[in-house]
């Protein structure tokens, strides 16, 4: 006979045990927000260092063991990021509709199965289509609900904790890189693929449904832990309009500013990635072993780290399009050091700073959008922003692959990168952004 009592005991016992560690943390001195940082960090290093560090090392087994081109596979990798950012402009709003938390959870379920079916490919097609299955997924879990969350627990300190998440990549990448490349050396690219799928399961899934709550409002919290009177305080800057309410979608696609610093960002974007994207290959092609160029990779990755901090940091303490300007600045310094890259200490020192570069884009976007056009429809221009930038910079590896393919180097394509980042670092020192009076 089924103990009815003791059953209904035990589910009520485990639904409690499930939101306990939230509870517990709600109950500390620390405020919440901070736990949010935490929990999202670790869903970056997980996401991003697998997502797309690992892809570097995949690379090299993937052209010597199955014989595939650069173009091909780096165009999986241009095809993989560009397709699921169709999704991004409604995105937002089906967080603002869901919560975060639930787009996150199916997020990581996605990304999971999309690398347990790259270690079971044969054929570039096969490429094409799981990688744009396991970046769908990191799509959910990733920039657009971390952001949005992000704005809605923190509004005086927002750019320093969007910073502070953001190491989270980083670090995934120093991590994830030297891991993946032992893995596969030892392994095969195959488990490693299927061990990466795992740890996503394992990892996100229980941080996810534990930690991560949309809004603060949720938990009988304010942002900032502030009280209902600090309300409506977002930021000193002399660049930030004063948008009590906040602008609409269609205010924001109708302004110079939102148009300018996009185009920005998809240059500045497709050059560092058109870089990133071929840094082991490139690098073992000037006859670096495997494992320098690894190294390399994780110098750039921990450097994500010092910028993510750095930057977001700045953000909240000088106009956000300085920030950008000099962000955009380092990535040309890292680009003009690899095409002069003759030995190891000119090679680390370029890996530094185009990580430092490739962090600034993560952090000022959401603060550039949540501070200039306000939180009305912050997930909607975020949404819309990161998709164009998305679709943009996703051009820069397969370019570099052509390229390398036709010419059998770098030197060309990389130069123009160098042209057109340096472009994009002007920009955000021309384009200020509108005012409304208030």
């Amino acid at each position: 006979m089924i103990d009815r009592t003791s059953t209904t005991s035990r589910s009520s016992e485990k639904g409690r045990s499930i939101s306990s560690l939230s509870g517990v943390l709600q109950k500390g001195r620390i405020f919440y927000g901070w736990w949010i940082v935490a929990g999202l960090w670790i869903s970056l290093f997980i996401g991003v260092g697998i997502i797309f560090y690992s892809y570097g090392v995949f690379f090299v087994f993937w052209e010597r063991e199955l014989g595939w081109s650069r173009t091909a596979i780096s165009g999986a990798f241009s095809v993989g990021s560009a397709i699921p950012a169709a999704i991004m402009p409604f995105l937002g709003r089906l967080v603002e509709r869901y919560g975060s938390r639930r787009i996150m959870l199916a997020g990581a379920l996605v990304m999971g199965l999309g690398f347990f079916l790259l270690s079971q490919m044969s054929s570039p097609w096969q490429l094409f289509l799981f990688y744009t299955i396991a970046t769908l997924g990191f799509t959910l879990l990733g920039h657009v609900p971390i952001a949005m969350t992000l704005a809605a627990w923190f509004e005086k300190k927002r750019g320093l904790a969007i910073g502070l998440a953001h190491t989270g990549m980083g670090a995934g990448g120093v991590v994830m890189t030297p891991i993946a490349t032992y893995l596969a050396a030892n392994l095969g690219w195959r488990p490693t693929a299927a061990i990466l799928g795992l740890i996503v399961w394992v990892a996100l899934f229980p941080l996810i449904l534990l930690v991560i709550r949309s809004r603060p409002q949720d938990m009988g919290l304010l942002p900032d832990n502030a009280d209902a009177s600090a309300q409506g305080t977002v930021s000193s800057q002399k660049d930030v309009a004063p948008l009590a309410e906040g602008a609409t979608l269609g205010e924001a696609l109708r302004s110079l500013l939102f148009w300018m610093t996009t185009i920005a960002f998809v240059v500045n974007g497709a050059g560092l990635v058109g870089v990133w994207s071929q840094q082991i290959p490139y690098l073992t092609d000037l006859k670096f072993p495997l494992a320098t160029a690894a190294i390399a990779a994780s110098v750039s990755a921990s450097m994500h780290v010092v910028g993510k901090v750095l930057f977001g940091f700045l953000s909240d303490r000088v106009p956000p399009r300085y920030v950008l300007s000099l962000g955009f600045s380092f990535g040309l310094i890292g680009v003009i050091g690899f095409l002069l890259t003759r030995n190891i200490a000119i090679a680390l020192a370029a890996s530094a700073f185009l990580g430092l570069a490739g962090s600034v884009s993560t952090v000022l976007q959401p603060v550039i959008v949540g501070s200039y056009f306000g939180n009305r429809s912050l997930g909607s221009i975020l949404g819309v922003l990161f998709a164009i930038n998305t679709v943009g910079i996703s051009f820069g590896p397969v370019i570099s692959g052509r390229a390398f393919d036709l010419a059998g180097n770098y030197a060309g394509i990389f130069q123009m990168y160098a042209v057109g980042i340096l472009l994009a670092a002007i920009v955000p020192l021309l384009v200020k952004p509108h005012r409304k009076s208030g």
